[in-house]
């Protein structure tokens, strides 16, 4: 074999072993990317009266996270909306989304820990034709509809953190701060001065601290100054649910 058919054949056998993927060392911690919390629908049944589903959430990683369930105290856990695109019907409980709605009493989240390995099964049930229930989104009043969502789409919030943790360190910071007291009123307060918005929002650090012993936290909705919510996200097309209620109409609120 001449020497130009040779260096052929090591340049392609080099770049054979380039491309095969190679396994990753047991003893090196960057070997392994970490898995994500993950969701999991189990059921749905839309049948003459209900709709009922349940769904699956595991923490796949090597620390606590913690998981929206329930948004406002309210007896339905969700949010249920017909969204703008006037086909999916979304049911949603999270607190880190935008909002012009003015409340007597602002909305409070509650979260709760979920253990490194841990699972947790939920479900929810509700009459047919689903009536619409708004916290952060708006709709027009006096525009009701009725008609079947072709799209079915869950939303849970969700921290991959120390979330008690966290907003201890912001009210710490807060605190060396001479100002007593701040509201969003301007853009320019919860760009610039998230950490006091969520300190006058939290309340006291020993709540704080019972709440991480308790693994419970409740948040007050603070306008987004607190940051760093994640979404749980099932989308299943191809359903057909019977719905009476408001279309969502502002703008300022994603999907």
């Amino acid at each position: 074999m001449n020497r130009p058919i040779k260096l052929i054949m090591l340049l392609i056998l080099c770049f054979v072993l380039t491309m095969w993927p190679q396994a990753g060392d047991g003893d090196d911690p960057d070997g392994e990317e970490e898995t994500a919390v993950t969701i999991e629908l189990t059921k749905l049944d839309v049948n003459d009266t209900n709709l009922e589903l349940r769904y699956k959430i595991k923490n796949n990683t090597d620390h606590d996270v913690w998981i929206c369930d329930n948004v406002n105290k309210i007896a339905i856990p969700f949010e249920v909306f017909l969204a703008k695109d006037a086909q999916t019907l979304l049911l949603r409980k999270r607190l880190d989304v935008p909002s012009s709605i003015i409340w007597r009493t602002q909305p409070t989240g509650k979260y709760v820990r979920l253990g490194p390995g841990e699972d947790l099964f939920e479900s929810l049930s509700l009459n047919l034709p689903v009536q619409s229930s708004f916290v952060f989104a708006s709709a027009q009043r006096l525009t009701r509809v009725t008609q079947n969502a072709r799209c079915l789409t869950l939303e849970i919030g969700f921290y991959d953190e120390d979330l008690p943790g966290l907003i201890l360190s912001i009210i710490q910071e807060a605190d060396k701060f001479s100002g007593s007291r701040f509201d969003p009123v301007t853009a320019m307060k919860k760009e610039y001065f998230r950490g006091l918005l969520v300190r006058n929002r939290m309340g006291n650090v020993p709540n704080i601290i019972e709440a991480h012993s308790k693994g419970q936290v409740f948040i007050d909705y603070s306008w987004q100054a607190l940051t760093g919510e994640q979404i749980l996200r099932i989308v299943v097309d191809g359903v057909s649910i019977p719905y009476e209620g408001g279309v969502q109409i502002d703008s300022t609120c994603r999907i």
